[in-house]
């Protein structure tokens, strides 16, 4: 089964799919993959492609650093694929210096 189509499974029933995208699922899934005892290692990686069978492929990276055994951190980022753009204005109001 690809990565992608594990996530689309992993959905919680409460989440729409409008809302809860597979590459949301991407963080706390390699963390807590990193986090199981059995994997040992320092560093996990995880790849996943998403969007292919509708011909926008997204490629996403993740990884999580373990420190003394723990998860101390988790990065996520990749290559998507372009559709859309636009502009978000924010008032001066509502700046927070």
């Amino acid at each position: 089964m690809a990565a992608s189509s594990m996530l689309a499974c992993a959905r919680p029933r409460w989440a729409s799919k409008k809302i809860l995208r597979p590459a949301a699922l991407v963080p706390p899934l390699v963390g807590a993959m990193a986090s199981k005892h059995d994997f040992g290692g320092a560093a996990y990686r995880l790849s996943i492609q998403q969007g292919v069978s509708m011909g926008r492929r997204s490629d996403i990276e993740a990884g999580a650093r373990k420190r003394d055994g723990v998860v101390a951190s988790v990065s996520v980022g990749g290559a998507t694929f372009y559709i859309a753009s636009g502009e978000i204005e924010v008032p001066p109001s509502a700046l927070v210096s």
